[in-house]
């Protein structure tokens, strides 16, 4: 019998299975095996892959950022997707959508329009893409839209265009022409003549107006502190075992983790991500193109930042003075830092001095030194609208 991190419920051992504590979408899988465990319960697995973790990666301003990381300027075999930017759900319901379909509406790298077709999800209505569950097996329909800028880097829109919506059954749409290219290769197709019709409808209500293109967005309350908390209990638990389930602030955590919206906040000393930033921290402890995950000790305590690129951060408390004996805090005497390079897929773990020492240029580190010098990781600009708190 084990006893699960998450619902601390005691279960038969076949009732376990692998969790990447980092989830995979973060670049969990290019982690080292330390930061993965076996005692999640399958259910504990499922549901808060789907509720606590889809709700950071999927929420619109988290979703954003993530894909502002992500490089344009280089791209080789073996990349993820280049990410669409999610702008929003149109307004108007457009008069070829079906009571339970929405229209999402997407940039490309060259500010190309991709507006998507697909059903509504009431329960999950936050998560940009709807339910990551149920989307993947609907039949769904998105349309391409060109732009001026798209021949300028003609190869980024082309991977774009091929890897958008992977995993998914969307049928791909072209929305004019690609001269000298034979679409298929990159999975689109031309429209049939009803789908012209609804081309025509986007065309006017998108481009042929003196206004943007009016969208709205969705918000969950919390997700932040839900998925801090999880991040928080698994990683301490990879690091110091089961003795960070047990001390009286364990349990904060423990609140964090299935807090609901009608429930007083845990104690858990976070800062939201929505918090106000200082720039001067974003920049010592956070790495352009990258997620950053850090360990501290702050006077006797053990502080966990999360950090996207230089622009945002959330940090909480992982493990207070009550939990860790000396011994343990040596465990990461130095501190901590896994910087993840998720259009790489790949992760380096490092001590928190080497991560600082490489950042001041008093010792590089060989393996960030290499990235450095194959990628242009200087520029880093959020999508428009992004500065905006909920």
């Amino acid at each position: 019998m084990l006893v699960c991190i998450y619902c601390e419920e005691e279960k038969g051992d076949k009732n376990f299975s692998s969790e990447h504590v980092i989830p995979k979408s973060l670049g969990g899988a290019q982690v080292p095996d330390r930061f993965k465990t076996q005692r999640v319960c399958e259910t504990c697995n499922n549901n808060l892959g789907l509720f606590v973790d889809a709700s950071f990666e999927k929420n619109w301003f988290i979703s954003n950022w993530l894909h502002a990381i992500y490089p344009t300027d280089k791209i080789q075999d073996g990349f993820k997707e280049i990410p669409l930017i999610c702008i929003g759900i149109l307004k108007e319901k457009a008069p070829f959508l079906q009571t339970d379909e929405i229209c999402e509406y997407y940039l490309g790298p060259n500010h190309e329009s991709i507006f998507w077709i697909r059903p509504d999800d009431e329960r999950l209505f936050g998560y940009v893409g709807g339910n990551p569950r149920t989307t993947k097996d609907a039949n769904t329909r998105a349309y391409f839209f060109m732009s001026k800028k798209s021949e300028s880097n003609a190869h980024a829109m082309l991977y774009s265009f091929k890897h958008a919506f992977s995993g998914r059954k969307v049928d791909k749409i072209l929305a004019g022409q690609i001269d000298g290219f034979e679409i298929s290769k990159i999975g689109l197709r031309p429209p049939n003549e009803h789908e012209k019709t609804e081309i025509q409808w986007l065309d006017n209500y998108a481009f042929n107006q003196n206004e943007k293109v009016q969208c709205q967005i969705r918000h969950y309350g919390r997700f932040d502190i839900r998925f801090l908390s999880k991040l928080a209990r698994g990683l301490s638990f990879c690091i110091w075992g089961d003795k960070v389930l047990q001390s009286p602030y364990s349990r904060e955590i423990f609140k964090g983790i299935w807090l609901k919206n009608d429930e007083p906040m845990p104690d858990t000393k976070n800062v939201s991500i929505f918090a106000n930033q200082d720039q001067n921290l974003l920049d010592r402890f956070g790495y352009p193109k990258a997620i950053v995950i850090t360990f501290m000790q702050i006077d006797k305590n053990i502080s966990m930042c999360v950090n996207i690129g230089t622009k945002k951060s959330a940090r909480i408390i992982c493990a207070d003075e009550k939990m860790l004996t000396d011994i343990d805090r040596r465990k990461i005497e130095g501190g901590l830092a896994i910087v993840i390079f998720s259009f790489l897929k790949k992760a380096i773990s490092m001590t928190l001095m080497e991560f600082l020492a490489h950042k001041d240029g008093t010792l590089p580190h060989p393996e960030l030194a290499k990235i450095e010098q194959e990628f242009d990781l200087t520029s880093e600009k959020a999508p428009r609208n992004l500065q905006d708190k909920p």
